[in-house]
């Protein structure tokens, strides 16, 4: 009765440790999960930032009346595509590198487009430039006729001759 009293309390203690390991292992599973649960929330977040950072920059350019050139997010648009299938693999950490992979070279593409608009206003500043040059043209001609018809008519009146008393008048001042 003793040993099997000993044996029962040998087992006991087994058990004991072995619910102390299964607590263990459980609690590191938890925190295991935890970890990449953050992980996955991470790089959710870094795709969705990604993905709504291209929209802005999309609809900023659509305002500023700027065509997007063919492949300006080439580089971006396979980062993410990559991202988004780390992310569907579950392999999260990936998925965040990649989605910040991503935003960098989407900041090289917002450059080229504000280079792009940089350009544009140039081009246009140089049109309001041209347009006000021809104005002036065309206002300095304008004057010219003026002028030369203003001569015309001084020099008509300086050599007007008034036939009945023979005085000479120029400028309105009567010459005797």
């Amino acid at each position: 009765l003793s040993k099997e009293i000993a044996d029962l309390k040998a087992q006991k203690e087994l058990l004991e440790q072995h619910e102390d390991n299964d607590d263990g292992d459980i609690e590191e599973e938890k925190e295991h999960f935890d970890e990449a649960l953050g992980f996955k929330e991470e790089a959710a977040e870094k795709i969705k930032d990604a993905e709504e950072e291209r929209a802005d920059i999309l609809k900023e350019a659509k305002e500023d009346n700027l065509t997007i050139p063919d492949g300006a997010f080439k580089e971006f648009d396979a980062l993410l595509s990559q991202a988004k299938a780390a992310f569907d693999a579950g392999n999260y950490e990936n998925a965040k590198r990649l989605a910040k992979e991503a935003k960098k070279a989407l900041k090289e593409a917002e450059k080229q487009l504000e280079n792009l608009k940089d350009a544009k206003d140039e081009e246009e500043d140089l049109d309001d430039e041209k347009e006000i040059q021809q104005h002036e043209f065309e206002n300095k001609g304008r004057l010219k006729l003026i002028l030369s018809m203003l001569q015309a008519l001084h020099l008509y009146n300086l050599i007007h001759i008034e036939h009945s008393d023979k005085t000479y008048y120029t400028d309105n001042l009567k010459i005797i």
